[in-house]
């Protein structure tokens, strides 16, 4: 197992571009952090335990009701389908 993690560890540092990977769990804050696995980046195994996984940021508008005083904050649920950068 820890040739795969170190491995794992080796091919997120060297993995630019878009990926589609999967909500595995949502943070209880305020922050809207996500744990996203990514079939390829991550191992199979990670994809039942989140927390191997690092927090992700999803990627909002970053203007949306910016000038009536309201503001818009939404992040996808558990075994949503989203696309990821790095």
């Amino acid at each position: 197992m820890s040739n795969e993690l170190e491995r794992s560890a080796h091919d997120r540092n060297r993995c630019g571009g878009f990926y589609r990977g999967k909500v595995v769990q949502r943070s209880s804050n305020r922050h809207g952090l996500l744990k996203i696995w990514i079939p390829g980046v991550y191992p199979q195994e990670w994809a039942s335990q989140p927390s191997m996984l690092p927090d992700a940021e999803p990627a909002s508008p970053l203007f949306a009701g910016c000038n009536n005083g309201n503001g818009m904050f939404s992040y996808p649920n558990v075994g949503s389908t989203v696309w990821c950068f790095f």
